[in-house]
């Protein structure tokens, strides 16, 4: 899940790992997941966790290392690496990467 960290003073975003409740640290290490049907049509609805909790979907975030043992309880799921996944998303909401980071960078020194 995407949620807020909480450091130094500031609400940090971060991405958690949906199976683990670990904080996934680099985009390199995580996957992006949702579950679909077997003509690949992603799936609404609600997966369980290697402990067997319901998580809510559509999409689902995880650790490289954590996926593989949950796909048998979930059924059919596909992925994208958490770094491609990010990169498409920013590219689908045309983001512009110069602008908003002078905005942030403002924002950092307040």
């Amino acid at each position: 899940m995407i949620t807020l960290l909480h450091v130094d003073g500031r609400d940090c975003p971060v991405v958690v790992c949906d199976w683990c409740g670990e904080r996934i640290e680099k985009g390199s290490d995580g996957n992006c997941e949702w579950l679909a049907d077997a003509e690949g049509q992603p799936l609404l609805g609600v997966a369980v966790d290697c402990r067997g909790r319901p998580i809510a979907g559509p999409l689902f975030f995880a650790h490289k290392h954590c996926s593989r043992p949950c796909e048998k309880r979930n059924g059919h799921s596909l992925f994208q690496g958490l770094d491609v996944f990010l990169f498409h998303l920013e590219r689908n909401c045309s983001f512009d990467r110069r602008s908003t980071k002078r905005i942030a960078d403002l924002l950092m020194r307040l």
